[in-house]
């Protein structure tokens, strides 16, 4: 059976005040198209009632066993289902979004990708799969891309069992995930000040302790190490490394940008490349730099970049 009969077979064992109680809190196009079933279909054999009713009990399980925050919009155990002003509230970390649609599917899927990954990741994997379910195939899957790893491969191995959900039990995951995402900032939160703030720290470390910290680092997080180097060091810098370090440097960085990233450069650093430079090559480089004609901003900045990048990696690399 789908959901739709589902959810009639459950009705139909229900008391006539207790199907007009469940149906009442029910959206009401899903409500309506129950209430037509419920008059054209003639009593459901017992044996499906019974499946019914035990699906009805195995969800409920699920979601208090879950432990996440959409369980307690079941509140105590029993049949009653909560609110949503009884979810618990997310920290309130930004302004509440405002919503777009007329339906609360719709006015989810107005929220960022980031928002509804964030009103997920507490949750059990067949919860998560069940609302994606209901969102547009595209915002699934950035909302997927978003998960932790381990979440992500657990929520698709409950995606792919096809297991179908009594509407009534839809409809209040998405109110109480909608009530946690639009309380959530729309964006990731932005660390390049804080990573800013760590390099300026770790380059008043003496090398060794800092080399030591860095390796731990990336450990943990080596796209966080691979843009913490490329904060650590700064063009001119140049300078001031020892000797063998700036041919390392310079043994890495091809000639067409090293040209570009010396384009008006002060004259100190200029001598810093050259005097590590055999004749000839410093004769190639010279013309080479006579002979280039305007170059962008954007382009020097970028030049620059990649060779601040290099610089950090080889001079934390050691000897």
């Amino acid at each position: 059976m789908d959901g739709h009969q589902q959810s009639l077979a459950f009705l139909k064992m229900l008391t006539p005040e207790a199907a007009d109680d469940v149906l009442a809190r029910m959206k009401p196009g899903v409500a309506d198209k129950l209430r037509e079933s419920l008059t054209a279909t003639a009593d459901v054999p017992i044996d499906a009632g019974r499946r019914a009713i035990r699906r009805f009990d195995e969800m409920l399980a699920l979601l208090r066993k879950s432990g996440g925050p959409l369980t307690q919009m079941l509140g105590q155990p029993g049949l009653k289902i909560a609110e949503e002003h009884d979810v618990a509230e997310p920290e309130p970390e930004a302004e509440e979004t405002e919503l777009h649609g007329d339906t609360p599917l719709e006015q989810l899927q107005s929220l960022s990708t980031f928002q509804i990954a964030n009103a997920l990741r507490p949750e059990q994997p067949r919860i998560t799969a069940m609302l994606l379910n209901e969102l547009q195939p595209e915002i699934a899957a950035n909302v997927l891309a978003l998960l932790p790893e381990e979440q992500q491969s657990k929520v698709v191995i409950e995606f792919s069992s096809n297991q179908p959900a009594p509407p009534m039990l839809i409809e209040r995951i998405v109110r109480a995930t909608l009530n946690r995402g639009q309380s959530m900032p729309s964006e990731p939160p932005d660390d390049r000040e804080q990573i800013d703030r760590l390099a300026e720290m770790l380059r008043e470390v003496p090398k060794r302790d800092r080399s030591r910290m860095i390796n731990s680092l990336a450990q943990e997080d080596a796209d966080l190490k691979e843009r913490l180097m490329a904060k650590l060091y700064v063009f001119d810098d140049l300078p001031t490394l020892d000797s063998h370090i700036r041919q390392k440097i310079l043994a890495q960085v091809d000639t067409t940008t090293l040209v570009t990233a010396l384009y008006e450069a002060e004259q100190a650093i200029i001598d810093s490349v050259f005097e590590v430079m055999s004749n000839r090559a410093r004769g190639s480089l010279e013309e080479e730099m006579q002979f280039q004609p305007r170059v962008s901003e954007e382009k020097v900045e970028a030049a620059r970049a990649s060779l601040v990048s290099i610089m950090g990696m080889v001079a934390e690399g050691g000897d």
